[in-house]
């Protein structure tokens, strides 16, 4: 009935063409601005009271009141991308794509817009000004650069470029020494424009839906399209980053207040989670946008937040706190006009990071048959030809404490080397060590190449070992002494017990009470070589009353993309189509996993559950009841259930499996299940159906 209240009330207001805010029991408010279907970004001043918002092929809208009231402040319908505000909420920056760089520096005012410059037509991406105003920076993912603009810079000038780089996000602190970005399937990236220095600083390969910095740059937010919420509370430093997962949602968006205390994310399915302690712990901060398509999202700097949503082919949403006070300040604006020309950075290419005796490496999630080993020769840092030099700290994904050696150093390692000038030497009891993602029931293979020195005691024994950082676990994976003087390759295969994040250790085991025994390492590398996941391929699906293409309809195509996507799925004209035919509607399905092995499930009837497993590991049941009222009226047939599995594709809700708990009553079964790799789904059905597995 709200709902229903609300929709009307909005469209007779529009008819009205006096739209008021329409406010709901859980503080979510629809702003006065007409159903946009493109609504692109969102951004406010600290405060709140500033709001900008534009939508592609459209207008920039503004609101100074809260957001109780929306004006235009552009009208002109260009293909817009993104905008940015400072946090006073006086400066407000956008971009077109294949356009320029708007600016408005009093508030948002109709006839104060201007470019930032008339030579600057770009493929614009993203864009983002930093709170203070002084810094604006943007990419452009046709030449793949950035672009910085200041007040005190000339024109801007445009540099070689990383052409393999498609920039998609990026944050601005008020410092040019903490500017982040990510790349589309790619990595973050920490630029400083003082020392024109651009390092990883996260290596996480996904696909990067945004990112947000505190105004100091400590704290960094960002979010993976169909993954986690990633977290770093030291600038981006190789050991300061953790991973929130409440669910992995389609995340299209996140922003954190200046201080970098509060933050909001949001997803392409209505989901809008909250932090008011710097992502320690988090919270759903609204219901009521379920099933909406959240595109961007905007939050003040106190905890009891104002947070600003748009939604695609919908509206700008207000979401308050509930525990809000009622007044709030108001910001008397006035005119700031700034200089602002542009001047350029480098677009991002691998560096080494800066010696850092207490930083880790950063973390990797290892997929199949993909090598993630950074500087595995151990180009990186780079020394004089001939030479050698001892280091300590985090260098091109290493953590070294060892020597690197190049060519025909006096270190006494027989050169060439098998790939490149250099190699890392462990003498005594150096070592060196990676981070990395291992997924519990993968294979993997380690493979280097190894050399003894030439003279004084000859060879290093080294151990290499996988410690799991949550659970401190060690496991030694083996030990060698290579040969002096001869480069031998070595292959070792492992499979954790645990999915977690690990490091791998090279650690030299002779001490110096022997002499300065040494060994040389080079191509380190590791790759997936088998995986628990398995591909079904559906050969034929027909949903009718009879396994007959005159029967039925041929749905293999649909059941195929479920399959693909789904973790499970109801069968019913809804979710298969409708074959319009009187009678009993199954579902025959004939299907071939991995090692060709073919398998037939029919008939299964409508209102039956279709739970998809596309691994080859057993489902774990973490509950199941069987009653009228889940958890109330029934019985628990958890252990009844996880038996069935194990030699049956199909479990059928009935008294004969589980009883009748509840004589003459119509009951269901609830069924709460996890994968291997911990992912949960819930399904039910009623006494007479089935749950089938493929």
């Amino acid at each position: 009935k709200i709902q229903m209240f609300i929709a009307l009330f909005y469209y007779i207001h529009i008819i009205l063409l006096n739209l008021k805010t329409v406010q709901s029991s859980d503080s979510v408010s629809v702003s006065n601005v007409l159903t946009i279907s493109s609504w692109r970004s969102v951004s406010c001043s600290s405060s709140g009271q500033y709001i900008y918002a534009l939508a592609s092929y459209d207008n920039i809208y503004k609101s100074n009141d809260y957001g109780s009231s929306f004006d235009i402040s552009y009208e002109s319908t260009k293909p817009w991308v993104t905008l940015s505000s400072t946090s006073l909420g006086d400066i407000v920056v956008a971009a077109a794509y294949n356009d320029y760089i708007y600016v408005n520096v009093n508030y948002g005012n109709p006839e104060t817009w201007g470019t930032l410059s008339n030579n600057d037509n770009h493929m614009w991406y993203s864009l983002s000004i930093s709170p203070s105003g002084e810094f604006i920076y943007a990419t452009d993912n046709n030449n793949k650069q950035i672009y910085k603009y200041t007040n005190q810079s000339a024109q801007s000038e445009l540099i070689s470029s990383q052409k393999d780089y498609f920039l998609t996000r990026i944050a601005s602190s008020n410092s040019e020494s903490y500017i982040y970005v990510t790349v589309r399937r790619g990595y973050i990236y920490k630029l400083d424009a003082l020392i024109d220095n651009r390092s990883m600083i996260y290596k996480k390969l996904a696909l990067w839906t945004g990112i947000s910095s505190s105004a100091n740059g400590v704290y960094i937010y960002a979010v993976e399209e169909t993954g986690h919420i990633h977290i770093s509370n030291n600038y981006g430093l190789l050991n300061s980053w953790s991973v929130y997962s409440p669910i992995e949602g389609l995340w299209s968006s996140i922003t954190s207040s200046i201080t970098g205390e509060v933050v909001i994310a949001v997803d392409k399915l209505g989901t809008v989670v909250r932090s008011i302690d710097y992502g320690v712990t988090w919270e759903s901060f609204s219901t009521s946008l379920k099933s909406k398509m959240l595109t961007s999202v905007a939050v003040t700097n106190d905890i009891y937040n104002i947070v600003y949503v748009t939604a695609y082919n919908n509206h700008i949403y207000t979401l308050q706190d509930p525990n809000r006070p009622t007044s709030s300040p108001t910001i008397n604006p006035t005119t700031i006009s700034p200089t602002i020309n542009p001047t350029i950075i480098p677009t991002i290419i691998m560096s080494p990071t800066i010696s850092n005796p207490t930083a880790k490496p950063i973390s990797s999630v290892v997929n199949l048959n993909i090598n993630l080993f950074d500087n595995m020769d151990f180009n990186i840092p780079a020394i004089d030809t001939n030479q050698y030099r001892h280091f300590v700290g985090a260098y091109g994904g290493w953590f070294l404490s060892g020597t690197i050696s190049n060519r025909e150093s006096p270190y006494g390692i027989s050169f060439p080397y098998p790939f490149g000038d250099q190699c890392v030497i462990l003498q005594s009891l150096n070592y060196i060590y990676q981070n990395f993602t291992f997924v519990k029931h993968y294979t993997y293979n380690l493979t280097w190449f190894a050399c003894g020195r030439e003279y004084n005691v000859g060879s290093n024994t080294v151990d290499i070992i996988l410690q799991n950082v949550i659970s401190e676990e060690v496991v030694a994976l083996n030990t060698f002494t290579p040969p002096t003087a001869i480069w031998t390759s070595y292959s070792i295969t492992f499979s954790p017990i645990a999915t977690s994040e690990y490091l791998i250790y090279f650690q030299g085991k002779l001490d110096n009470s022997i002499g300065d025994a040494s060994t040389a390492i080079q191509h380190i590398q590791i790759e997936s070589i088998s995986s628990p996941y398995v591909t079904i391929t559906i050969v034929n699906a027909l949903f009718g009353t009879s396994y007959h293409i005159n029967d039925g309809i041929d749905v293999t195509s649909t059941v195929q993309s479920l399959v693909n996507t789904q973790l499970s799925f109801d069968i019913s004209t809804a979710t298969l189509g409708n074959p319009s035919l009187d009678g009993q509607l199954s579902l025959w399905i004939t299907y071939i996993v991995d090692d060709g092995t073919e398998i037939s499930i029919w008939p299964a009837y409508a209102g039956s559950i279709v739970i998809i497993n596309r691994s080859n590991q057993p489902l774990t049941i973490i509950s199941a009841w069987f009653g009228s009222q889940q958890n109330v009226l029934g019985a628990s047939v958890t252990s009844t259930v996880q038996s069935l599995l194990v030699e049956h594709f199909s479990i059928g809700a009935n008294v004969g499996n589980f009883g009748d708990p509840q004589g003459g009553m119509y009951k269901y079964l609830w069924v709460t299940y996890s994968y291997f790799d911990g992912v949960q789904n819930t399904v039910s059905t009623g006494e007479g159906s089935y749950l089938y597995i493929i």
